[in-house]
């Protein structure tokens, strides 16, 4: 079977099918009046928060990871801040995992933490970084009033530690926002719900859809089309309190001309950058704990690990 007949297979299986929405919350069905047009860009300041991970030491039944949550603030005009903080995580699996969390300086710090057990070791470190991310976003939320606030996730936790912390960020007078750079929310006949939608909207135009579920009441969905010039839209959540959603998509629609990335939200964009654990960066590291790890018997536990990589470099080095 070619890839032409592999295309066609889907495509005919939805010939014919009702579009709708396939969740586990009750769905409205898609509709073209659901569309709003962005009307007008909004000026404000924007503060954006995003994390970044990556294992820089692998014992088998033990990793290293380091972890990096990143915030970038602007004004209409320019970059008003960015900062970043480094923490490391430990995590040991002693039939159930044993997770410890240090900054930069190797201080263990006090962190809420949920119980890992069912994930995969090496899924762990992404999980305790959105925890991370979302201190960060209390702390925002408890230095000022009335910030608006871009986080790179849900707004619903998928942890009771995640659950508790969104709740005090919504308590706050504060305008947070979940954008999400992909989904895969489908429709009931296999098809991407965000490029479904996308298909049914004018091709010219910046736009939001809602709504999408009827028993929404923590949260608000959105799928929103930010630029005239983007090929994208996204998945959007508010939180279900009484927001100027105008305005809100406005403000977002302000920092999305970006050539590069049009409809993309900016200041995520440089989140984005400023949280990046890059290869030359992770290569260091790892380097650095292999040197530690060498005076110890730990080593041997990395070389359980470890023989992948010494194969490539003898059967394949240039």
């Amino acid at each position: 079977m070619n890839a032409d007949k592999i295309l066609k297979k889907i495509i005919n299986n939805n010939v014919g099918a009702e579009a709708a929405i396939s969740m586990k919350w009750k769905s409205i069905p898609l509709s073209a009046k659901h569309f709003s047009p962005i009307e007008g860009k909004v000026e404000g300041n924007v503060c954006a928060v995003d994390g970044g991970s990556a294992v820089v030491a692998d014992g088998g039944a033990w990793i290293i990871s380091k972890l990096r949550v990143g915030v970038v603030e602007y004004n209409p005009e320019r970059k008003v801040k960015e900062y970043s903080q480094d923490f490391f995580a430990i995590i040991v699996n002693k039939g159930v995992y044993e997770v410890s969390v240090f900054d930069k300086e190797y201080n263990e710090l006090i962190v809420d933490l949920p119980d890992f057990n069912q994930l995969e070791i090496d899924e762990v470190p992404a999980k305790i970084m959105k925890i991370l991310e979302w201190r960060a976003c209390l702390n925002l939320c408890n230095e000022r009033d009335n910030c608006f606030i871009l986080m790179d996730s849900s707004l619903e936790g998928d942890n009771s530690v995640e659950e508790n912390i969104i709740e005090k960020v919504w308590k706050t007078s504060n305008v947070v926002v979940g954008f999400y750079k992909t989904s895969r929310m489908m429709t009931n006949n296999g098809r991407s719900l965000l490029g479904f939608v996308n298909s049914m909207a004018g091709k010219n135009s910046a736009w939001y859809y809602y709504p999408l579920f009827e028993d929404e009441v923590f949260v608000k969905t959105f799928i929103a089309k930010l630029s005239t010039y983007s090929k994208y839209c996204h998945k959007v959540q508010l939180f279900g309190k009484e927001e100027n959603i105008s305005r809100v998509f406005g403000l977002l629609a302000f920092f999305a001309g970006d050539s590069q990335v049009p409809g993309y939200h900016y200041p995520l964009v440089k989140a984005d950058k400023v949280a990046r654990i890059n290869h030359f960066e992770k290569r260091d590291e790892n380097n650095k704990w292999l040197r530690l790890l060498k005076k110890t018997d730990l080593f041997h536990d990395v070389q359980s690990q470890n023989f992948h990589s010494e194969l490539d470099k003898g059967m394949y080095r240039q």
